[in-house]
């Protein structure tokens, strides 16, 4: 975060920036380690050769700050 000129601002159980325009608060529901050998080759090569993939998250929206 530091060098992105990006001014975090503290929520009670995460954190935005006071430059956001809209925030999503989300509560977390799933997680899932993405794992290259499940992929099409030419997504792992393209986006993951050499590289850990991401890790998979699905959520619920609880709320919207503006």
């Amino acid at each position: 975060m530091e060098g992105t000129g990006l001014t975090a601002k503290i929520l009670d159980k995460s954190v935005t920036f006071e430059e956001a325009e809209v925030t999503l608060v989300c509560k977390k529901l799933f997680k899932q380690e993405l794992k290259v050998e499940n992929m099409p080759e030419n997504v792992a090569k393209t986006f993951y050769e050499g590289q850990t993939p991401h890790d998979m998250y699905i959520g619920e929206v609880v709320d919207i700050l503006q």
